[in-house]
């Protein structure tokens, strides 16, 4: 059975899995942390994006993976001061 969401609290390889086109369900406190949960692209398209991201051979926009790594920040600050409910829009080309 194929899992139905992607889930870290890695904000780098959140920021890539945006930039590759992967739709951000919601992020989530968790104690300290913030969960960032995705939908799954299928089984054989994440181990592709885990692979070259963790190999370091991952091809996505330079500018697109900046401004993910600008908004999920600021998602972290709004989700832990309380200023952000769960709920994110994908506005990253």
């Amino acid at each position: 059975m194929e899992p139905d969401v992607v889930r870290t609290s890695d904000l780098y390889f959140a920021s890539y899995l945006l930039s590759a086109g992967v739709k951000l369900l919601s992020p989530t406190k968790e104690g300290n942390k913030v969960v960032f949960t995705f939908s799954h692209p299928g089984v054989l398209i994440f181990k592709d994006l885990k692979s070259g991201y963790f190999s370091n051979t991952a091809q996505v926009s330079a500018l697109s993976y900046a401004q993910s790594i600008r908004l999920l920040k600021n998602t972290v600050s709004g989700v832990m001061s309380g200023r952000l409910d769960s709920e994110v829009g994908n506005n990253v080309p």
